[in-house]
């Protein structure tokens, strides 16, 4: 059979291929990986961010998971004011529609309260997300009528995960933690802060990810701040 004289048309990739792939080759860039590592992008799944970074109060803490450039959450200390009461959180504040934290109703039953995951925990569907919207999650508080303690699951812990269940735009669900010390001093509704030491997300959506997992063939390293910045185009 004679070959025929017409050229092939090249498959055009699909766009969310496309964007799958560009999204490997930014955290390969940025993690210092060269090209062979992009060979199997099916075993890069895990996107890992270590930090270092203070919340405190008036200066919060703005997270990307996916390095985008697309704000997700922010953790913040603030003072709340009520009726009855005078208190001051770390939370997760409004981040998009679609995001929401794994967390529970208090026992007050009148707000959110964010999950203080362990190591090894799935973030995933089996878990609970609640809504960033409106009063978001707190995650420590000290009412002025009890300043004699803290409340809440994050009281003064240490290596802790914060689940995340995020998406950017109209894109799929996928899933994230941050790992988060706390501090709360009794007697003062001032006292409250925050470290941020790392955060990840799962760049395969709609696939859970194990809380406080830094490690294996399927982790990539970035170095902080870097995968957003070659996302944006920065000449730095």
């Amino acid at each position: 059979m004679k070959p025929s004289g017409k050229p092939r048309t090249p498959s055009a990739l699909s766009d969310a291929l496309h964007h799958r792939l560009n999204a490997y080759a930014l955290a390969a860039s940025a993690a210092g990986v060269g090209m062979l590592a992009l060979a199997k992008p099916a075993d890069a799944k895990i996107i890992y961010t270590p930090a270092h970074k203070h919340i405190t109060l008036g200066h919060p803490v703005s997270l990307e998971l996916n390095r985008l450039g697309v704000v997700n959450f922010t953790l913040s200390v603030r003072h709340e004011t009520g009726s009855y009461i005078y208190r001051t959180s770390v939370a997760a504040a409004y981040g998009g529609p679609g995001n929401s934290v794994a967390g529970h109703r208090t026992t007050a039953g009148y707000f959110w309260a964010a999950s203080a995951l362990r190591a090894g925990r799935k973030i995933g569907p089996n878990l609970y997300f609640v809504p960033t919207t409106g009063i978001p999650p707190s995650l420590v508080n000290v009412n002025v009528e009890f300043k004699s303690r803290c409340f809440g699951s994050w009281d003064n812990v240490t290596n802790r995960y914060l689940g995340f269940e995020f998406r950017v735009g109209r894109g799929p669900t996928q899933y994230g933690w941050a790992r988060l010390n706390v501090s709360c001093s009794p007697g003062s509704t001032e006292k409250i802060s925050g470290l941020l030491t790392g955060y990840a997300y799962e760049s395969i959506p709609n696939r859970p990810i194990i809380a406080g997992r830094t490690k294996g063939p399927d982790v990539i390293t970035a170095a902080p701040a870097s995968l957003g910045a070659l996302a944006r185009g920065s000449s730095k």
